[in-house]
């Protein structure tokens, strides 16, 4: 239901305030969610925290994909498309949850790697 919402609501807001704008903005909230979630103490914030990094998660697929063809030239957009890094973003996941034994830290580790996007907003 988030992803969902965030799908619905960022493609809207993207075309009203900017691409650039509402893709930090999709990212940090699903990074800001996404660490609350770790840290919730029961299982109602739990659901409402993925609930809203679901929302921002789901904000940031349908802007950044457009975001990022816009740079490419038009030679290019149909194959940058149809290629994805998914699957070593799975692998590391992977990876990472066979060393983490908590399934708290996990998240907040994982979630916290979206703040990275920081460095690249002027």
């Amino acid at each position: 239901m988030g992803m969902m919402t965030g799908a619905f609501t960022a493609s809207i807001l993207a075309d009203r305030f900017g691409r650039k704008n509402i893709f930090f903005l999709t990212t940090m909230l699903a990074g800001t969610f996404g660490v609350a979630s770790g840290l919730a103490p029961n299982e109602y914030l739990y659901a409402a925290s993925r609930f809203f990094a679901g929302v921002g998660v789901g904000g940031y697929f349908v802007v950044y994909s457009i975001y990022l063809i816009e740079f490419l030239t038009p030679s290019w957009r149909t194959l940058c498309g149809c290629i994805s890094l998914w699957f070593l973003g799975e692998m590391f996941l992977t990876l990472a949850a066979y060393f983490i034994s908590s399934w708290r830290i996990l998240i907040i580790i994982t979630s916290a790697t979206v703040f990275l996007v920081i460095l690249t907003y002027p």
